[in-house]
């Protein structure tokens, strides 16, 4: 399945951004790449998680994984403070985005850069999130229309 193919390639290149960004930060520079090729990890099954349990980033991604990303349905006003399980699912849900959530931190904590990644969520979709409500910029504030178009997205089974 081409689209499974296209997430497990994402999940991988994230999962390489996230374990560069620590040693970019203690550095500040990017380390150098290492003279032999690193072996391939052989792929271990992963247990399917049920429903309405928040996706973690895997080496490969199923079916199963897929239909619950689309199972999940955002219900509740999320703004910077916020904790949980609808947290984590808006984070995972934006780090599919890199260029809302280039940082794709799912910690379930509604922090700064979670507030940074809504309001480009919402700039990125404007005409649906921000035009009803007047708006020209995001708020990053989690409220009705910004679900409406979140929950559309985890229908289609993003990316």
């Amino acid at each position: 399945n081409v689209r499974l193919r296209k997430i497990s390639f994402f999940i991988s290149i994230m999962l390489v951004i996230a374990l560069l960004l620590p040693a970019c930060a203690e550095t500040g520079s990017i380390p150098a790449a290492p003279l032999t090729p690193a072996p391939t990890p052989t792929p271990t099954p992963t247990p399917t998680p049920t429903p309405k349990e928040p996706i973690r980033i895997q080496e490969e991604a199923n079916e199963t994984e897929a239909q619950v990303i689309e199972a999940y349905e955002f219900t509740e006003n999320l703004v910077r403070g916020a904790r949980g399980k609808e947290v984590e699912e808006l984070q995972y849900l934006l780090s599919l985005f890199p260029d809302v959530y280039p940082e794709g931190l799912v910690t379930g904590y509604f922090d700064s850069l979670t507030e940074e990644a809504v309001k480009k969520f919402q700039e990125k979709h404007a005409e649906e999130i921000l035009g009803p409500q007047g708006l020209s910029e995001g708020t990053g504030f989690v409220g009705p229309t910004t679900r409406a178009k979140l929950n559309e997205l985890a229908r289609e089974s993003i990316p």
